[in-house]
């Protein structure tokens, strides 16, 4: 009766470790980055020169560093740069505030809003392959931000819906003229 015990005890005990492992393999890059301090404090150190309009995409070799280990965040690094670029310091502003969040919670921002105006801005810029890339999440993530905003019950967001599944179908239909104010509310939009 010992010996059972002690082998349903290991047995048990190992079970629980190999979950452990497997829980922590998956999530180590969000552990990597969650809380990370000098990340964050990179992301307040270029406030400054996006909100001055002084940023350029070297500005930003610090980060990239700090974030290649996380795609998400990466990736977003590498829009800010291109976004430097061609001197669009709101959107990079945006951007950085999603960075700082997912550094900060590990969870990824959805923002389908945001992802059309980005959209429109690399369209502008003849950057067809980004600009591509924004409008295909914008049309996958919108489902999870709608289930989100309806877990979240903040505000009524239908109107936000509305003029995002409006500029989506405008698209799809080859209307691709937009105003800058238009680019403006669609980055407006609250992310889920």
């Amino acid at each position: 009766m010992k010996k059972k015990n002690i082998l349903f005890a290991s047995v048990f005990i190992a079970i629980f470790f190999a979950l452990l492992l497997f829980s922590y393999k998956d999530n180590f890059k969000e552990y990597l980055l969650n809380d990370n301090l000098e990340i964050l404090d990179e992301i307040d150190r270029l406030l400054l020169p996006v909100y001055s309009q002084n940023i350029t995409e070297a500005d930003f070799n610090n980060l990239k560093e700090m974030v290649k280990g996380d795609r998400y965040a990466s990736h977003e690094v590498s829009e800010m740069i291109m976004l430097a670029k061609y001197k669009e310091y709101s959107h990079i502003g945006h951007r950085l505030g999603f960075v700082y969040e997912h550094v900060q919670t590990g969870e990824t921002p959805i923002c389908p809003g945001h992802l059309l105006a980005h959209y429109y801005v690399f369209l502008k810029h003849g950057e067809n392959d980004l600009a591509l890339e924004n409008l295909e999440h914008a049309e996958s993530d919108i489902g999870k931000w709608k289930n989100k905003m309806d877990k979240k019950n903040e505000f009524d967001y239908s109107s936000d819906f509305d003029l995002i599944i409006f500029h989506l179908s405008k698209i799809k239909n080859g209307d691709n003229i937009i105003s800058e104010e238009k680019i403006e509310t669609l980055s407006e939009i609250a992310c889920g």
